[in-house]
C-alpha cells in the first residue's frame, strides 16, 4: 500500500499541498499565483484519504544542467497520488491550472517535463529509501480551464471523456463551477 506518511516526511514542507475535511470528504484548494492568472483557484473534493499532492510547479530545478532551458525546465501545477487498494497501482494525477484552454504544445511540454521530474523522485525513492511502490503507477492528465462563457446555442451538449489521457490530450475540465469531484 501507498506509504504516505512516509513521503511526507521526506519531502520538503513547501513541495506538499495539506490536505483538509469539509462534510466528511478530504479536500485541496489548487492555487495559482500568477499576477495575469484569471483561473485563481480550484477545490478538489472526494480526495482519497490515502493521497498525496505535491506542488510540482515549486520544484526549482538546477537550470546550470543543460545549455537551454528549452521545454523540459516548466512543469504543471500539482500532482496527486493515490491508491485505492492494495491490489490496484497507485495513480499519479498531473493536473495543470490554465486561466483559459490553450492549444497542446504549451501544456504538453508542461506534463512531459512534470512525468521526467517524477521520474528522477521516483528513482530516488528507490534508490535511498527503499519505496518502491510507485513504480507500476498509472499516470493521468487533467487541464483545468476557465473556459469563457459563449453566446451561442442554450443546449447543453453532452460530454463524454476518456479515462485514457495523455501529456499530448489530457482530461480538460472547464473548472469554472468549482468544486471538482474526483471519482477513484
Amino acid at each position: 500500500m501507498l506509504q504516505t506518511d512516509t513521503l511526507k516526511s521526506i519531502f520538503h514542507r513547501k513541495f506538499t499541498l495539506d490536505l483538509n475535511v469539509s462534510q466528511g470528504k478530504n479536500t485541496a484548494v489548487l492555487r495559482e499565483s500568477g499576477k495575469e492568472a484569471k483561473l485563481k483557484h480550484v477545490k478538489l473534493s472526494n480526495i482519497p484519504d490515502n493521497s498525496l499532492i505535491l506542488k510540482i510547479d515549486a520544484c526549482k530545478c538546477p537550470e546550470y544542467i543543460f545549455s537551454s532551458t528549452k521545454d523540459h525546465n516548466i512543469r504543471c501545477d500539482y500532482l496527486l497520488i493515490y491508491q485505492n487498494t492494495e491490489e490496484s497501482p497507485p495513480d499519479l494525477v498531473f493536473i495543470e491550472l490554465k486561466s483559459k484552454k490553450l492549444k497542446g504544445s504549451k501544456y504538453s511540454s508542461q506534463f512531459k517535463s512534470s512525468v521526467c521530474l517524477f521520474e528522477y523522485i521516483n528513482s530516488i525513492l528507490i534508490n535511498f529509501y527503499e519505496i518502491k511502490s510507485l513504480s507500476k503507477a498509472k499516470k493521468h492528465f487533467i487541464l483545468l480551464h476557465k473556459k469563457r462563457i459563449a453566446k451561442t446555442n442554450t443546449r447543453k451538449k453532452r460530454e463524454y471523456f476518456s479515462t485514457d489521457s495523455t501529456p499530448e490530450k489530457p482530461l480538460s475540465i472547464n473548472a469554472g463551477s468549482s468544486p471538482i469531484f474526483l471519482r477513484t
